[in-house]
């Protein structure tokens, strides 16, 4: 009886438009009052469903435990590397965030996009105590990756704060966060430079240096991308393996007793927009598991990078040992 109760309630209230409010808060005296109202519902609410889209253009939801929202409404939640919502974002940022409290019938929709942070400084800045249960070395956890939710525009409906939805459309209370518009729509950015690119993907290649001394195997297989068709080919006759499930068993067969690393004495690195290839030469160092080296011989490799997020995500790996001379 009581939900039959709320649920009339509620529908009655999408139907009216209390104390004459417009179902736009643009105008700069509304939008304080908006946000307030809104941080309020969030906090209240405290989950939120997490809207995706699928490969197949299905929207996908599932339930997220987010940070609460910053200044400018960006809001942080944490996953992992290899779930479908990692996939999902990789192919198309675009997502919402819906927070409903049911106590006061009031809820809070986000449409923006999501950029993939995997940056150890940033984890550890915008790490939440309430992930902890799911992440057991915390911030440091090999397969966390942040999501950084940037929202365009703000929904909002709530009879306790007078913010209802107008008595035509049901259109909510809305508010276009024009600050972030530039972030959501790339293209109206410039393309970052050349240097900076080169900077960026110099820390990919170290990213991979160290975890592949660090015998992780859900680390190192985490700086690869998603797609079917990456691949990691080894210096030895039959080291060619394409796909990840192909990779993982290679790799756990090495980390069994090796860890490995480079001195990668020259870098090459360019770049065509998202890709980006670099040619490394110097020496491969092989340690066993309690650190020792044991081999040092002349190496060299080419990379295949794609730009994902923030970051840059291996697609080829292709070592080699030059011939003596």
């Amino acid at each position: 009886m009581i939900r039959l109760i709320r649920s009339a309630v509620l529908s009655a209230a999408i139907a009216c438009n209390v104390g004459g409010m417009q179902p736009s808060a643009s105008g700069p005296t509304d939008r304080p009052q908006v946000f307030t109202a809104a941080r309020e519902v969030m906090k209240q609410a405290h989950y939120c469903t997490l809207v995706t889209t699928g490969e197949d253009g299905q929207p996908q939801a599932r339930i997220v435990d987010p940070a609460e929202p910053d200044q400018e409404f960006v809001v942080w939640l944490a996953t992992k590397n290899a779930t479908r919502k990692v996939v999902q974002l990789r192919k198309d940022s675009r997502a919402s965030l819906l927070y409903f409290d049911r106590a006061t019938m009031s809820y809070v929709t986000l449409l923006g996009a999501i950029t993939l942070v995997s940056d150890p400084v940033q984890k550890e800045r915008h790490w939440q105590a309430q992930w902890a249960p799911f992440y057991p070395q915390g911030p440091k956890t090999s397969d966390l990756i942040l999501m950084r939710f940037a929202p365009r525009t703000l929904e909002i409906f709530s009879v306790r704060h007078k913010l209802m939805n107008d008595p035509q459309t049901w259109r909510p209370v809305t508010v276009e966060f024009k600050q972030n518009e530039a972030s959501l729509h790339s293209p109206a950015l410039p393309p970052p430079s050349s240097a900076a690119v080169q900077g960026e993907v110099r820390r990919a290649l170290e990213k991979f240096n160290e975890v592949a001394g660090s015998g992780d195997m859900a680390a190192l297989m985490s700086q690869f991308d998603d797609g079917a068709d990456i691949m990691l080919i080894g210096s030895d006759k039959g080291e060619v393996f394409k796909g990840r499930a192909a990779m993982e068993g290679w790799v756990l067969s090495l980390f069994k007793e090796n860890r490995f690393g480079w001195q990668m004495d020259r870098v090459d690195i360019s770049n065509h927009g998202d890709t980006a290839w670099a040619f490394v030469e110097g020496k491969m160092i092989v340690r066993d598991t309690s650190g020792k080296v044991w081999k040092t011989t002349p190496y060299r490799f080419t990379a295949v990078l794609v730009r994902r997020g923030d970051g840059w995500a291996w697609r080829l790996f292709h070592g080699s040992v030059p011939a003596k001379e």
